[in-house]
């Protein structure tokens, strides 16, 4: 599943960072915001909105989980092969490998199949082994050879549900990181709308305060001057036309 398109061109952690900065402006100019009309509770619900924010986990973080599943995934592979290829032998030994006991299995190309093929293969192998039942279970060691191959082929059709599980994860949290973003995008585009047409003309620098650069270039986090971009590269958010980073 693609991401949801956002409405801003920087990345998320600037954009926390400008959503923080928000919330201090508002602060700060509270009393010129309500004259403006603004809710009384404007300044929790856009800290609100930031610590929702803040709180999506990254796409890196669910990255690392995939792998981390897919590594399981890969052990687990490897495991159940082990198991099918001791089933084999154990078997071999008991009927014969030219008997139509041994034949009946159809033991064939198991390490060239896909995970969920790899998967049902070993459902077969344990669905023909009941065919045989005491002649086959009664056989010394046997038992255990059954139990190894089901449980391991029970691991690794769970190891494929935990990646597929990671995989949607991921792609929830993408789709909810931008819906969450652009919601906190266009409270802070209020903001220094509201702010910038308040103080034009009676404050320069905290009309400045207000203004919203295109460039993913972070905010000065000791000192709060006014960014300088490079001309034609600022951007008035009522403009609408953001430039790309």
């Amino acid at each position: 599943m693609s991401e949801k398109a956002t409405d801003f061109s920087f990345g998320y952690a600037e954009l926390n960072q400008r959503g923080d900065h928000m919330v201090y402006l508002y602060t700060r100019d509270k009393e010129v915001f309500l004259s403006l009309g603004f809710s009384a509770t404007f300044d929790t619900e856009i800290k609100d909105k930031v610590d929702e924010s803040k709180s999506v986990e990254s796409d890196d973080y669910w990255l690392g989980i995939k792998k981390m599943k897919r590594a399981a995934e890969k052990n687990a592979r490897k495991v159940l092969l082990r198991s099918i290829d001791m089933f084999q032998l154990r078997t071999g030994l008991l009927f014969g490998t030219d008997s139509a006991e041994f034949q009946s299995f159809r033991f064939a190309g198991a390490s060239g199949l896909k995970n969920d093929e790899l998967v049902r293969y070993a459902k077969g192998l344990l669905k023909t082994a009941e065919r045989f039942g005491e002649t086959l279970t009664a056989a010394d060691g046997m038992q255990a050879f059954i139990d190894g191959l089901k449980a391991d082929g029970e691991v690794l059709d769970n190891a494929i549900d935990a990646v597929k599980q990671a995989i949607d994860q991921r792609d929830e949290a993408s789709q909810t990181r931008a819906r969450v973003g652009n919601e906190l995008y266009g409270m802070i585009t209020q903001v220094c709308d509201a702010g910038k047409r308040y103080w034009k003309g009676k404050n320069e620098a905290y009309y400045n305060d207000y203004v919203i650069y295109g460039s993913s270039a972070a905010l000065p986090e000791d000192e709060e001057e006014e960014e300088t971009p490079a001309d034609g590269d600022t951007t008035d958010t009522t403009s609408g036309d953001e430039p790309q980073a």
